[in-house]
Formats: C-alpha cells, structure tokens, sequence
C-alpha cells in the first residue's frame, strides 16, 4: 500500500518513444516502449500528451493502481537526443511533462551517465513541503 505522506521517487530515463523508469524506493525497474509514437526525428517530446498519457500508464502499473497522489519526485534524464546539452524550452517540456504525470517535485538530468539509485536520492533531496 502506498503511503500518501511519503515520498516515492522515481526515476525516468526517455529514449526515443521509450522509457525506463525505476520506482527507487523499491528498486524496481519498468522498461516499456508507447505504441504511439511521442518523438520525431528531431524532438524527443513531439508531443507532451502522448509522452504523458504512456507515463501515466507506466506510473499505474508501478503503483499497483493505488497511486493515491504520493509525493511524487520524479527525476527524468532524456538519454537521446542531448548533443550539446539541451536547451532551455526542452527542460520547459521536461518540467511540465513532469507535472501533468503528477510530479510534485522534478527534477532534470541533462547528461547521459547511469545514475545509482544514491545518486538519484543526493540529486531529489529537498524539504517536503506540507501543500
């Protein structure tokens, strides 16, 4: 059961129209591919609702569907796509995909190297903030 006081953090590595998101607190790893296509040629996120909507499936699934609106901190780390950094609109994307999934607290990762699960909780921690 989830505990809706508690903080879940997950972390979300993006590839083209792919995910592998892994649900830190447990360890558990969810790689899944959309059948419907979020990236183009050129864009990682082509289209924030279909990214968002796949997210949210993936999200349930980790959840057991119990997601109960946990403090959900969502480190997510685009792995393609990234030569010369991303830019500034990009991280916009990344933000508000973020929290249309429900993210209470995000988090960007601009480079491509595997992240531990320490090294994800060193970059999320911060003050819980009583909403």
């Amino acid at each position: 059961m989830i505990n809706p006081f508690k903080k879940e953090i997950i972390y979300i590595k993006i590839y083209e129209n792919k995910v592998d998101l892994r649900h830190v607190n447990s360890g558990r790893l969810f790689k899944r591919e959309s059948v419907n296509k979020f990236s183009n040629e050129r864009l990682l996120i082509a289209s924030v609702s279909i990214a968002s909507a796949f997210l949210k499936e993936v999200l349930k699934e980790v959840f057991n569907n119990n997601l109960l609106d946990p403090k959900l901190v969502i480190l997510i780390q685009p792995m393609e796509k990234v030569e010369g950094g991303i830019s500034e609109v990009e991280r916009m994307t990344f933000n508000d995909l973020v929290e249309q999934i429900g993210g209470k607290y995000v988090f960007v990762h601009d480079t491509c190297e595997e992240l531990s699960d320490e090294m994800v909780k060193q970059i999320t921690k911060t003050p819980i903030l009583s909403i």
